[in-house]
């Protein structure tokens, strides 16, 4: 059971990387793969006025 959960969280925080990334793109903003690229993404998503999310 609790790996069943695990994998679920694991799925989840994904997709929504993915999702903050693609839309971030969308923008023109581009950040490598993986989970520990999408904070300095969003750092810099906040620190520009020109890109409110």
């Amino acid at each position: 059971m609790l790996v069943g959960l695990r994998d679920r969280l694991i799925r989840n925080r994904t997709e929504l990387a993915n999702a903050i990334r693609g839309y971030a793109a969308e923008y023109g903003l581009i950040a490598a793969r993986g989970v520990r690229k999408i904070e300095p993404l969003l750092e810099r998503i906040a620190a520009d006025k020109n890109y409110r999310i």
